[in-house]
């Protein structure tokens, strides 16, 4: 039986794996949800180093997906534009629903980036069994009294982003 230590979980049984994990974790002053997914009972040592890999660099990906989700907003047609257009043209969510995320007289930051710019990560969900694809998952909010919507960034096993989307 072997044990290995991960950040934010402790040790963890790899011959006697539970299906789920999840805890809560201090991020940059804000709560997150972090979730280990296991669809076996067991994993390999390179699996367990994957996983701690990203765990002690969960800011640095974050930095790089924020990176991202601008590059995505700004150059493309894409979801973060979607999600971005859909909250500010939301006929129900009007500028009292964004009131401390958009400043709409600002004069040197459109509304559109100033929203892309109040996203934050939620929550993080590990994967390994999935490790090609969907080793990783970035769940960002602009905060749930807001919006049920979310700007989902998949990963491979290397912090490669494979995907973004919009979901609920």
């Amino acid at each position: 039986m072997a044990s290995y230590p991960l950040p934010y979980f402790g040790n963890i049984d790899s011959e006697n794996l539970k299906e789920y994990y999840r805890i809560r974790a201090d991020f940059n002053g804000r709560e997150i949800s972090i979730d280990l997914n296991f669809n076996a009972d067991s994993i390999d040592e390179k699996g367990f180093n994957l996983m701690k890999r990203l765990l002690e660099s969960i800011e640095s990906f974050d930095r790089r997906n924020k990176e991202y989700i601008i590059r995505n907003y700004t150059e493309e047609v894409g979801a973060v534009r979607f999600y971005v257009q859909f909250h500010l043209d939301e006929e129900e969510m009007g500028a009292d629903e964004l009131f401390g995320i958009v400043d709409f007289s600002n004069e040197i930051e459109s509304p559109e980036i100033q929203l892309v710019k109040a996203l934050q990560l939620k929550r993080l969900g590990l994967y390994p069994h999935n490790s090609a694809k969907q080793f990783a998952i970035f769940d960002y909010s602009i905060g749930d009294e807001i919006s049920q919507y979310l700007v989902v960034i998949l990963t491979d096993e290397n912090g490669n982003i494979n995907e973004i989307t919009v979901e609920s």
